[in-house]
């Protein structure tokens, strides 16, 4: 079996993922077959892709098969030439699901005001929460003590017993921030190092006024589509795909690559802020 190394040609194919591709090094035509091995991996934090669905097709031939734990797959018989090859995550999760179709939507929209939270506030807790309960998760909220500071807050306070000018204390239930989640406050969860599509990924913003951090919710890893070409011998080649998630913006609901993973590619020091957590409560 051959391995792809400095011989081979990195190619960028249209979904920007990278596939690297060994060029025939001779014009003659072989009529034997081969095998062919893929591995598939997500990135970033490297990780091998169990039970997604590989797809190889050329003219009359179409193999299907599903990678094992380390994420290789293998189809036998191969004959030469150029593969037409779809990589795709094709399990479902309640929670993905429900929180992509709201992919789009400005209810969450920093400048909107929706449920307790005003115009002009981060609500990504608050996405993360109802997406977990329209998803059938029987979810806490966190209680939290609120002081109203207001004229019938003083005046009220000044006629009771024990008057206080700077307000009256109330308690309110509230979906746990994004530091809380970051920093495992939220009940029902654990910490993991590799996430997998509906587990929360969050990051936690120590020094920020305005926002605690940003939490949401990993999706599903981008597909794969690309050529992979089989010349003389058995080939063994490597695809990556890329992990997702989707949260609130300022602007809408967003789903993409960046967000919260550019700092794994750039390896920033933000990275050691972003922490993922798995729900372990029954629904």
């Amino acid at each position: 079996m051959t391995i792809l190394g400095l011989d081979s040609r990195v190619r960028d194919l249209d979904d920007g993922t990278l596939a690297r591709m060994l060029m025939p090094r001779h014009g003659a035509i072989d009529t034997n077959v081969y095998k062919l091995k893929i591995k598939v991996s997500y990135e970033p934090i490297y990780e091998p892709a169990e039970g997604v669905s590989v797809t190889i097709k050329q003219n009359n031939i179409k193999k299907t098969g599903i990678t094992n734990k380390e994420g290789y797959i293998c189809f036998s018989n191969i004959p030469c030439g150029a593969y037409y090859v779809e990589v795709a995550y094709t399990k479902k999760n309640k929670l993905v699901e429900t929180a992509i179709n709201k992919k789009g939507s400005t209810d969450w929209a920093y400048k909107n005001q929706k449920e307790m939270y005003g115009e002009n506030s981060y609500k990504c807790n608050l996405y993360v929460y109802e997406m977990l309960i329209k998803s059938g998760y029987s979810f806490p909220l966190k209680k939290r003590t609120k002081i109203i500071n207001s004229a019938i807050a003083i005046v009220t306070a000044l006629t009771s017993i024990d008057g206080c000018s700077d307000g009256i204390q109330t308690e309110e239930y509230v979906p746990y921030s994004a530091e809380d989640w970051a920093l495992s406050k939220v009940p029902n969860t654990k910490k993991i190092n590799y996430p997998e599509p509906g587990d929360i990924i969050a990051k936690n913003l120590p020094i920020c006024l305005n926002a605690s951090g940003h939490v949401g919710i990993v999706t599903y890893p981008t597909p794969f589509r690309g050529f992979l070409k089989i010349d003389n011998s058995d080939k063994l080649f490597f695809i990556r795909m890329k992990r997702q998630s989707i949260s609130a913006g300022d602007y809408k609901i967003n789903e993409d690559t960046s967000n919260f993973w550019q700092h794994f590619y750039e390896n920033s020091k933000e990275m050691k802020d972003i922490y993922f957590h798995r729900l372990v409560n029954k629904k």
